[in-house]
C-alpha cells in the first residue's frame, strides 16, 4: 500500500489496517497530504514540528519496515506481531499501545519518548538508543532489550518479570 491508498482508505473511514503492508509510508509529518487528513497539534511554541495523532488503529501484524514515528502521538493502537527493521520514535508519546511480540532487527532511536500503559510483552529489541525515555505503567514482562545507549531513562510503575536489559 502506498501513501495515497492509505489516505483514501483512512478518509473512507477505515481504521483497521491489520495485515496491511505500510512499508514506505512516512507518518513523521513530512507528507503534507497526510497532515491534511490526520489530526495535528503543536505541543508548545518550542515544538516547531507538526505532531500527528493516530488513535484507535489496529496495525497488528503489519509490515512497518523503515516507518518513522517521530513527533507522533499513538493512542489505543495495536502493533502486536508487527515487523520492524528499525524504529525511530523520537519526540513521541504512546498511550495504550500494544507492542506484544514485536521484533526490531536493526538500530533504533527512542529519544525523548514516553510510553504510558503500553504492553511490551515478549518484545525483542536489539541495538536501541534509550535516551530520555519514560516507561510509565508498562508491561515489560519477558521483554529482551539490548541497548547501545541508556541515558536518563525512567521506568515507573511497571511489570518487569523475566525482563532483560543489557548493553554497554
Amino acid at each position: 500500500m502506498n501513501e495515497q491508498e492509505f489516505i483514501q482508505r483512512y478518509l473512507a473511514g477505515e481504521r483497521d489496517f491489520s495485515g496491511a503492508d505500510l512499508e514506505g509510508i512516512s507518518l513523521d509529518g513530512s507528507n503534507p497530504n497526510l497532515l491534511e487528513i490526520l489530526p495535528t497539534v503543536s505541543l508548545n511554541e518550542e515544538d516547531s514540528n507538526p505532531r500527528i495523532i493516530l488513535q484507535d488503529l489496529n496495525l497488528a501484524g503489519a509490515n512497518l519496515k523503515n516507518i518513522k514515528f517521530g513527533y507522533i502521538n499513538l493512542e489505543n493502537v495495536n502493533l502486536s506481531e508487527s515487523v520492524f527493521d528499525s524504529l525511530d520514535f523520537h519526540n513521541s508519546h504512546f498511550t495504550n499501545v500494544d507492542f506484544t511480540n514485536v521484533q526490531v532487527r536493526d538500530d533504533s532511536c527512542w529519544k525523548k519518548t514516553s510510553f504510558v500503559n503500553c504492553n511490551f510483552f515478549q518484545v525483542q529489541l536489539q541495538n536501541i538508543s534509550l535516551s530520555e525515555v519514560v516507561f510509565h505503567n508498562c508491561n515489560l514482562e519477558r521483554a529482551n532489550i539490548k541497548f547501545y545507549e541508556l541515558y536518563n531513562t525512567n521506568f515507573e510503575s511497571y511489570n518487569l518479570r523475566q525482563f532483560q536489559l543489557t548493553g554497554n
